[in-house]
């Protein structure tokens, strides 16, 4: 088995999308609801759009923090994107060490338990 650490570099959030879409657009808030959004295709995402200059930022930033890639979420409650920058290595040797010492513990745990548990049956099958 081959193992790889996911590095966690940095968490970004982008919130006040629907400002920067509305100074995009050229909404005026004194003028509420003097903007209708017409959706033309099929679109698959179901949020707000983002800035694509914005997006780059925040991409360049986790970059510089060390990140080769990235996930995305959209929080709907705060109306905002949360990327998780990450970046990947192989495990040195002291560290694979460790995870196969792990495993061997929790295998000798397991047979441990497997035989516990079938001294406890004989016990309850010799009292019925």
């Amino acid at each position: 088995m081959k193992y790889v650490k996911q590095i966690h570099r940095g968490d970004l959030i982008s919130n006040y999308l629907l400002t920067e879409f509305y100074d995009h657009i050229g909404y005026n808030e004194e003028v509420p609801y003097d903007i209708e959004i017409i959706h033309i295709g099929n679109g698959r995402a179901d949020n707000e759009p983002i800035a694509i200059s914005h997006l780059k930022e925040m991409i360049d930033e986790l970059e510089q923090r060390g990140s080769t890639h990235v996930s995305v979420d959209y929080n709907c409650d705060h109306d905002e994107y949360e990327l998780s920058g990450y970046s990947f290595e192989q495990l040195n040797a002291q560290e694979l060490e460790a995870i196969e010492n792990k495993k061997l513990t929790e295998l000798e745990k397991i047979e441990k338990i497997r035989i516990l548990e079938r001294q406890i049956q004989e016990i309850k099958n010799g009292k019925s």
